[in-house]
């Protein structure tokens, strides 16, 4: 694949899978490795669980070979349990970095890396220094 081809189906992975919550479609996007599709589903369920109008923005995305990384907003509200933290209601906007490793033009490796400090502060918790 191309790297615009590659830049193009991962926005379409996005939109389709993340912001519409088409989790069967993974298969589409994903290689058939069961760690790679299950902890990616279990991750997003995780997530919208949590905030249920999670929604993804792609700020900008670069593929070279058949590696990709993009920078994205994601945007929600704090509505159901979320590492132990109760539903505050709170609206949270939050840095993520995505990275993908495509095997015959599927995504084979996936890193999602989301700003953790900056979410568990927007939803007030309490952090302290060890």
């Amino acid at each position: 694949m191309s790297p615009d081809d590659i830049e193009i189906r991962y926005c379409q992975f996005v939109e389709d899978v993340l912001n519409h919550r088409h989790l069967d479609a993974l298969a589409t996007y994903m290689t058939a490795d069961a760690d790679s599709r299950a902890g990616a589903r279990q991750l997003i369920e995780t997530l919208v669980n949590a905030f249920p109008d999670l929604h993804l923005t792609i700020d900008s995305v670069a593929a070279i070979d058949d590696e990709l990384v993009a920078r994205l907003t994601a945007t929600g509200t704090h509505a159901g349990n979320f590492l132990g933290l109760l539903p505050t209601g709170r609206r949270v906007r939050v840095s993520a970095f995505g990275a993908w490793q495509l095997r015959g033009g599927q995504c084979a490796e996936q890193w999602l890396q989301l700003d953790f400090m900056e979410l568990l502060q927007q939803l007030g918790a309490k952090l302290t220094a060890r």
